[in-house]
């Protein structure tokens, strides 16, 4: 638990697969429960990616401090995604449509720039987090 909770420490590729692999299966349960309450559309998905934040900081922070990386990455690997959330949820550069009797959300201009970058990032981080190397406690450039 310790993995989502705490930001002391750092952890190699494994631990941060089966972090991410645990919040990934949160994060889909969650959205399943919430089905029901399609009504509410992009608040509800906002709300869950709000509620899954803090433990994605934290193992992100940890792995990031095994990759030996500065800080300055934490904030360039979340801020396109929150802004996207932030965005979808506020119709920014988004759209409403009923596709066989269900409403889904999709991107128009900014929106599909700003999902692009956010894309663009969620590779990047994964790549660097998940498949790279750490540098290992010598490496750390910060406590």
């Amino acid at each position: 638990m310790a993995l989502y909770t705490s930001f002391d420490g750092s952890i190699t590729r494994k631990p941060f697969w089966l972090g991410l692999l645990g919040l990934f299966a949160v994060g889909i349960t969650i959205r399943i429960l919430t089905v029901p309450l399609r009504q509410f559309g992009v608040w509800v998905g906002l709300l869950v990616s709000v509620a899954l934040l803090y433990p994605a900081l934290a193992l992100t922070t940890k792995r990031l401090r095994g990759r030996a990386n500065i800080r300055l990455w934490l904030g360039i690997y979340f801020v396109p995604g929150v802004l996207l959330n932030i965005a979808q949820a506020l119709g920014i550069g988004f759209e409403q449509m009923t596709i066989s009797g269900m409403e889904i959300t999709l991107p128009t201009g900014w929106g599909l720039i700003l999902s692009a970058l956010a894309g663009i990032v969620a590779l990047v981080a994964l790549v660097d987090l998940g498949f790279l190397k750490g540098k290992g406690a010598t490496g750390c450039i910060y406590p």
